[in-house]
């Protein structure tokens, strides 16, 4: 019981293709995880109150997606199971662009069997969790200060050259090639970059 308050590592969540992401976008990911399959579960109850199969069957897959959803993302509330942990390390070894396809599927079927609000909200909250997914399998962000550096060295490149400059003549001319080009005559001086492969 105690091991199914343990997490896997913070960095990656246990499959290696899973770029590193910020705390607050796994935390944010479990919770919406948590809420959205509690709420899915409690949705899934009001969409089993009606006359129509279609509804009721509806209302059942989305009470068992939101069980399952709190199975895999908050396995602390469900301590009684005996298989919690090997669900849950068969879940974090998963991707995570496998968690998003997996559950917007999963968030799809009740609303799409029967259309109604409390399907609808149920599973908005389940795509939402795998939407969130989604966008964690693209890695973070890089940073302000990163980027300068990067911009900053490409343009110190010494591969980057000055092609083109302006002659007494008027016509501007490709240093590297040697070739003439006529300059427009509303055009001012131009110097034209091009990388050199």
């Amino acid at each position: 019981m105690g091991q199914s308050f343990q997490r896997p590592s913070a960095e990656g969540a246990g499959h290696p293709s899973n770029p590193q992401v910020s705390w607050w976008m796994r935390t944010l990911a479990r919770g919406l995880g948590t809420i959205g399959g509690v709420i899915a579960l409690c949705t899934g109850v009001w969409a089993c109150v009606t006359v129509t199969p279609r509804c009721l069957i509806a209302g059942i897959l989305q009470m068992l997606f939101g069980f399952a959803l709190i199975l895999c993302e908050s396995p602390c509330c469900c301590p009684f199971l005996d298989f919690v942990d090997s669900v849950t390390k068969f879940v974090d070894n998963r991707a995570y662009w496998q968690k998003a396809i997996v559950y917007v599927l999963l968030g799809v079927i009740p609303p799409a069997t029967c259309i109604g609000v409390a399907t609808g909200l149920g599973g908005a909250l389940i795509i939402g969790t795998g939407v969130v997914y989604g966008i964690m399998s693209l890695g973070k962000k890089g940073y302000q200060q990163e980027l300068r550096m990067k911009a900053s060295k490409e343009q110190a490149d010494p591969d980057m050259k000055v092609t083109l400059v302006e002659n007494e003549g008027g016509n501007r001319v490709d240093l590297v090639n040697g070739q003439n080009f006529p300059t427009l005559p509303t055009s001012s001086v131009t110097v034209t970059m091009n990388r050199q492969m």
